[in-house]
């Protein structure tokens, strides 16, 4: 059986990689936000509300590890989330497309992030951190619609970059058919 004091040292690192992750996410969105075009359109309001998403759960997830982690440096799993992040970034501008891009990366992402509080919520409840559950779920509430809006926007983005890149004309019965099977495909 073990000790709340091992239990919390194993929270602390949940925890620490969560920040991680969420610390390099919300860079790269503020970054995408810096270059955007600073148009009312539906993928830059999207990414608006990404970002404040991201913040505020950052914040949440920074004063749970200070409750319950100690002394956290930059880890090694840190530093390779740094590389392979510049390393994307790279690639990224390499790349036609760059809004579709975003949208795929952020929703893939949020994804990951889905899938990191539904541990952590796990976890937590399963070592009695009432507290850290509740956060985890609180992020699952903003998240999870987050990355339904992000696959209901996908398809007017990449529309709307292919004609603008290939000269064809933009077609809304193309957006409104693969929204429409992308919704039916989430609901069943």
């Amino acid at each position: 059986m073990q000790t709340s004091t091992i239990k919390d040292t194993e929270l602390g690192t949940h925890l620490s990689d969560l920040k991680a992750f969420l610390t390099h996410f919300e860079s790269v969105v503020a970054d995408q936000l810096e270059k955007a075009e600073k148009r009312p359109t539906p993928a830059y309001q999207t990414t608006l509300r990404l970002h404040t998403l991201l913040t505020t759960q950052l914040s949440k997830v920074n004063a749970a590890c200070q409750l319950y982690a100690t002394d956290l440096q930059t880890t090694p799993k840190e530093l390779l989330t740094k590389f392979l992040g510049a390393a994307a970034g790279f690639y990224n501008k390499m790349r036609d497309y760059p809004l579709t891009r975003a949208i795929r990366d952020n929703y893939t992402a949020l994804t990951m992030l889905a899938a990191s509080y539904t541990a952590l919520k796990t976890y937590s409840l399963m070592i009695g951190r009432e507290d850290v559950s509740l956060m985890a779920y609180e992020g699952l509430e903003k998240i999870c619609p987050m990355v339904m809006e992000l696959s209901h926007l996908m398809p007017e983005v990449v529309a709307r970059e292919t004609a603008e890149h290939e000269g064809l004309v933009y077609d809304q019965a193309v957006v409104d058919r693969v929204t429409n099977a992308v919704k039916r495909c989430w609901s069943s």
